[in-house]
Formats: C-alpha cells, structure tokens, sequence
C-alpha cells in the first residue's frame, strides 16, 4: 500500500514537472514570436519613415557588398541627403506598398536595397557615381515625387538637370515685371523651364554625338 501511494505520488511529481515544463516552453515560444513580430513591425516602420514623402525613391542592387563598401555607399548617400536600407525583401514590399509605392515591389527581388532621398537630383548623381565604383551596385527603378515611375535610364537625365533651387530662382527670374517672357501661371512658367532644361541637355548631347568622329 505504502509502495503504491510512492509510485502515484512519484507520478503525479514528474507529470507536474512534465506540464510545468510545456508550459515553460510554450510561454518561452511565445514570448520569442512576439519579439521576432515586434522586430517586424519596428523594420516595417523604419522603411515607412525612410521612404514616406521623400523627393525620389529608388530599389537598387547591392549585390555582396563587404563591410568597407557599405560604409562608403552610405557615407555618400548621407551627402546627398539620403538614405539606405537592406532589410528583408518581405519587409521591404511591406512598407512599400504601405506607403502606395507598389510600383517599386516587381524590383524587389534578390540582393536590393532602398535608397530614399529629399533631393532628386542629388540622389541621382550620387547613385551613378557609386555604379562607377562599384559595378555590383546600381539603380534598378525609382518613383519621383511620391507618383512618376522612372527607369535606371531615367536617372542619368535626371542626375544631370539643376538643382531645384536654380529651376526656382529661373522661374521666378521669368516671372518678374519688365521680363522677356510673359508667364500666364507658375505652374506653366515651370513647366516651360524644365522643358528648357531638358531642351539643352539633350540638345547637349547631339552636338557632342556630332562632334565624336565616325569609327572605323
């Protein structure tokens, strides 16, 4: 009898310690997934705020990068007012369409981060510098101003426009009493010194194709 009531009470000990410890485990488990969640949501959000109204938003390939040419890729970010992040691609599509830039998540695939900047034009230039520097690194596609889809092409155009405070001060320089240019609206006033712009850029172009001599 004494025998029986020790194994009962020996069993209902280690069925108790059984129990205690899948409760550890699964309170342990638990805790683990919320974190991991938790974890989730602060990147999602860090990629929001990157990306959130900024002047240009570009997906770029990384491809691997050792630790030195991150720092100098991000070092020359930061002197284009701009910014970069690799997280998780699902973490990236995420924020991305959170944020209504779904156009950009067909180039979220592979070894690609974000790069987000308050200057078009800056931004442009210093992602063409570094494609220069490093060939594993470059512009897949962007969106301009929170709507307009552009290519990687697109970016060379548009590394090579002014700098939006000389487009204003031209502007508003066409705008002012006694000026050549008589200008209905700003909004048309801008639209003809972009085109202007661009007018010359490409006009540039031409006469340096004309000027290289034929090959061959």
């Amino acid at each position: 009898m004494v025998h029986r009531e020790r194994a009962l009470q020996d069993c209902r000990a280690q069925l108790m310690a059984t129990h205690a410890a899948k409760t550890a485990l699964r309170t342990a488990s638990g805790t683990a997934v919320k974190i991991k969640r938790l974890r989730q949501i602060a990147h999602v959000n860090k990629v929001r705020e990157l990306v959130r109204d900024r002047d240009l938003v570009v997906v770029a390939h990384v491809g691997s990068m050792t630790l030195n040419e991150e720092i100098e890729i991000n070092e020359a970010l930061v002197g284009a007012d701009a910014k970069m992040t690799v997280i998780r691609n699902s973490l990236k599509v995420m924020a991305l369409k959170a944020e209504g830039l779904g156009e950009l998540v067909p180039l979220v695939s592979g070894s690609v981060a974000v790069c987000a900047g308050d200057s078009n034009v800056k931004l442009a230039k210093a992602l063409i510098g570094l494609s220069k520097k490093n060939p594993n690194f470059f512009a897949l596609g962007g969106v301009l101003a929170q709507r307009q889809v552009v290519e990687a092409a697109d970016l060379t155009k548009l590394a090579r426009m002014p700098p939006r405070e000389q487009v204003m001060a031209s502007l508003v320089s066409a705008m002012l009493p006694g000026s050549v240019l008589q200008i209905p609206s700003p909004a048309m006033g801008l639209a003809a010194v972009l085109q202007a712009h661009v007018a010359n850029i490409e006009g540039g172009d031409a006469t340096a194709s004309e000027a290289k001599p034929a090959e061959g």
